[in-house]
């Protein structure tokens, strides 16, 4: 966490900060002394953070703890539109409040774009392209595995994890995206009916609503982007691989062609929300509440 030592502007959404106050000169100053040490024994430094690309990170302090170091900065491109949808679903095993929205509400919120784009690869490229060597890695390129990618190719002098890269390229996912349609009923439930404490009150029925939800399988409804949030959405996307790839990428078969192909799909699927709101008022979801609660919704 100590990349979170570089961040002027943390701000913290159900998460934590990994460089409290009370602790920062400690943590700087044995950052500085294991610098101290790798570059007298010539060796070489690996740091890898998320909290990188945060907008705040001050890189000019960074090169300056960095400056006995021949830096390379590797950024990591994955195209907009999916990237935005893997962040939302990390603050939501994070915690994060904001995350109760469901991605479509929090995605429509006016700001989160603005927001959103300064953390993802062109900004965090520019930011750092002033101080220090940076080169992209793209996900989307299916010929080599990322690992011999980043170790081969964007990394000079790597020799032997290249190697071990080459010997070993997969690696094994440990943060698979889960789905958050439960979470989003439940979050539906609890305010629509916050006054009675639902859950305590009613944990004999808990799993009978459960049950019946999940058994709705693919007919759960859902909601999807506005028709406006879409082009907006895709024309950034478009933009941002064009600013990220050579020409020669974003002009070819698997680049903007493929791009646009592959989020018109993803629209009408992965980008849409379940809408726990249809669901409730649905007439068979109205007569479970009142026959096995008691609860007219209508008079709620």
């Amino acid at each position: 966490y100590i990349a979170q030592c570089f961040d002027s502007k943390i701000v913290i959404d159900g998460g934590w900060n990994g460089c409290p106050a009370k602790d920062r000169d400690r943590i700087m100053n044995y950052f500085t002394t294991f610098l101290s040490n790798a570059s007298n024994s010539s060796s070489n430094v690996l740091m890898s953070s998320e909290a990188f690309a945060k907008e705040g990170i001050n890189v000019t302090m960074l090169k300056d703890y960095l400056q006995d170091f021949d830096v390379e900065v590797v950024v990591f491109y994955r195209r907009f539109y999916d990237w935005i949808l893997s962040f939302y679903n990390q603050m939501a095993k994070n915690g994060a409040k904001s995350a109760n929205q469901p991605f479509v509400e929090w995605l429509e919120t006016n700001g989160t774009i603005d927001r959103m784009e300064v953390m993802h690869t062109a900004a965090v490229y520019q930011r750092f392209n002033t101080h220090f060597e940076v080169s992209v890695l793209n996900m989307h390129r299916n010929a080599i595995p990322i690992l011999p990618t980043f170790f081969c190719q964007n990394i000079k002098r790597a020799n032997h994890s290249c190697h071990e890269a080459i010997r070993n390229p997969t690696m094994p996912r440990s943060n698979p995206s889960t789905s958050l349609d439960s979470r989003h009923f439940w979050n539906e439930i609890t305010i629509r009916y916050s006054s009675m404490n639902f859950k305590r009150k009613h944990r004999d029925i808990a799993q009978n609503i459960n049950d019946k939800f999940n058994a709705m399988g693919d007919s759960i409804p859902r909601r999807c982007l506005s028709e406006g949030m879409k082009r907006n959405l895709l024309d950034l996307s478009i933009q941002i691989e064009k600013s990220v790839t050579p020409p020669e990428w974003h002009n070819s078969d698997q680049g903007i062609q493929s791009l646009t192909t592959d989020f018109h799909e993803k629209a009408m699927s992965k980008l849409c929300s379940v809408d726990a709101k249809a669901i409730l008022d649905s007439e068979d979801w109205q007569k479970l509440f009142a026959n096995e609660i008691g609860i007219d919704d209508n008079k709620s």
